[in-house]
């Protein structure tokens, strides 16, 4: 087993939706008569505003198999 690379051996990774934040501005549109544009911050539903996810690489646990080390990562699963 080695080091993931990914997240450092942590397991978690920054979440990409908030990067980290927790909290996600949304911008609603109403077109009532004339166009008004109202934002608002909610829960990264992402994360569930936890600021991180788990790595999608080691899946939580932190270590890859010593055949998975290459450096480039894809989030969709694919190691290149």
């Amino acid at each position: 087993m080695t080091t993931c690379q990914q997240c450092g051996g942590q397991g978690k990774i920054t979440c990409e939706k908030c990067g980290g934040t927790g909290k996600v501005q949304i911008t609603e549109v109403e077109t009532v008569s004339d166009v008004s544009h109202t934002s608002n911050t909610i829960t990264c539903p992402k994360c569930d505003g936890e600021r991180w996810q788990l790595c999608h690489r080691c899946y939580g646990s932190g270590d890859v198999h010593d055949n998975e080390t290459s450096d480039v990562f894809d989030p969709e699963g694919r190691d290149t």
